[in-house]
């Protein structure tokens, strides 16, 4: 496993469907190592707080391989990494394979995966095609969060697991679960079982869990 580029932004207007967005999405690669702090990466700037960073979104993973699917798909030609808005593009680490809670260590820093991204209309606006999101959704090459359990330096180069949290659901499962098993009560509680699973997600399953109770 390794990571192929880290990828930062500080925010950006742009003019979209008539309206001015502010956006930390257009992330660019930076060279040598860079500090890993609690919520975010030396350099990168949030500005959706409640879609993006905090302690359970502070780094965001993007799969390279996913990047030919993309490029095929889009037909939009190659695609620099950090396209897709990630902080670290990846290799070796895909949804299918990579589970809630489970632990990385990357230079000095060591990382734990809280849960799958959920594509959004700025994602659309930087590619510039509102395909990508139904494309995404639809084949749960997503990407994933992580929170930080140690701060340290980064840099481009091997990743270990540290810990691999097994029993728990993989990103890939989750992702099914927050968009399509909705109602799938014995996977909304096995979830929850699973105290790394961003607080964003226990919320919302636990909500409905409530619902399908009453």
């Amino acid at each position: 496993m390794r990571l192929l580029s880290i990828n930062v932004s500080e925010p950006k207007t742009v003019s979209y469907k008539g309206k001015n967005v502010i956006t930390g999405i257009y992330k660019k690669p930076l060279q040598g190592p860079v500090s890993l702090r609690e919520t975010s990466i030396d350099g990168d700037k949030q500005v959706d707080l409640i879609n993006h960073g905090g302690l359970d979104k502070a780094v965001y993973a993007f799969p390279s391989e996913h990047y030919a699917f993309y490029n095929e798909h889009l037909r939009q030609g190659s695609h620099e990494y950090g396209e897709f808005g990630e902080n670290l593009t990846t290799e070796g680490l895909v949804e299918s394979g990579v589970h809630i809670g489970d632990q990385f260590q990357i230079g000095t820093s060591i990382i734990e995966v809280s849960q799958p991204r959920a594509p959004c209309f700025k994602l659309a606006m930087k590619t510039g095609t509102p395909k990508v999101v139904r494309l995404m959704l639809d084949s749960g090459k997503t990407g994933f969060y992580f929170r930080v359990i140690r701060m340290g330096l980064i840099e481009a180069g091997e990743v270990k697991c540290v810990f691999k949290n097994e029993a728990a659901q993989s990103v890939e499962e989750i992702h099914n679960l927050v968009f399509f098993e909705i109602i799938n009560v014995r996977e909304l509680k096995r979830a929850l079982l699973n105290p790394a699973l961003g607080q964003s997600l226990q919320d919302e399953f636990s909500k409905r869990l409530e619902n399908l109770n009453d």
